[in-house]
C-alpha cells in the first residue's frame, strides 16, 4: 500500500473526506471522548492520514463534497468506520446514529438492508472485529 503523500490528489481528497465526515461525526454531541480520539487516531493511521491534519479536522470541522467509494468492499469499510466511531464511548446517540443512517443511504446501500447492516456492524464492532475478518460477511447483507 502506498504512504499518503504517494497518492494521487483524488485519493487524499477522499480519504479526507472520509476522516473529515469521522470527524463532523465524533463532534455532533459537542463532546470528544478520549476513545473516539483513540478510534479516530487508529482509522487515520490506516489510511496514512497525517496526525496534524486529523487535529485539524475535527479542531475546524470538515465540509466537502462527498465522493462515493466505487466498490462494496469500500462503501462497507468507511460504514463501519463510521459505526466504529459511533460506539468509542460505548453509548449511540441518536443523532450518531442518524448519521449512520444517512451515510449509509448516500452510499446507495439499499434502505431496506440499512437497518439490519447496521445492527450487524454494531455487533461486530462491540466484538472489536476488524473489518478484514468480517467483510465477506457484511458483503453478503448487501
Amino acid at each position: 500500500m502506498k504512504s499518503y503523500t504517494q497518492l494521487s490528489e483524488l485519493e487524499k481528497y477522499k480519504i479526507k473526506n472520509h476522516i473529515g465526515s469521522l470527524a463532523k461525526l465524533v463532534m455532533i454531541d459537542g463532546k470528544l471522548s478520549k476513545s473516539e480520539v483513540g478510534i479516530m487516531l487508529s482509522i487515520a493511521e490506516r489510511y496514512g492520514f497525517p496526525k496534524a491534519d486529523l487535529v485539524e479536522l475535527v479542531r475546524d470541522g470538515y465540509e466537502a463534497l462527498y465522493i462515493v467509494p466505487a466498490t462494496s468492499e469500500e462503501k462497507l469499510e468507511q460504514l463501519y468506520d463510521f459505526i466504529t466511531v459511533t460506539l468509542a464511548d460505548d453509548t449511540i446517540n441518536l443523532k450518531e446514529l442518524d448519521l449512520c443512517k444517512q451515510i449509509a443511504e448516500t452510499l446507495h446501500i439499499p434502505t431496506s438492508k440499512i437497518n439490519p447492516l447496521i445492527m450487524q456492524m454494531v455487533e461486530f464492532s462491540r466484538n472489536n472485529s476488524n473489518f478484514i475478518d468480517i467483510k465477506n460477511e457484511l458483503i453478503q447483507l448487501l
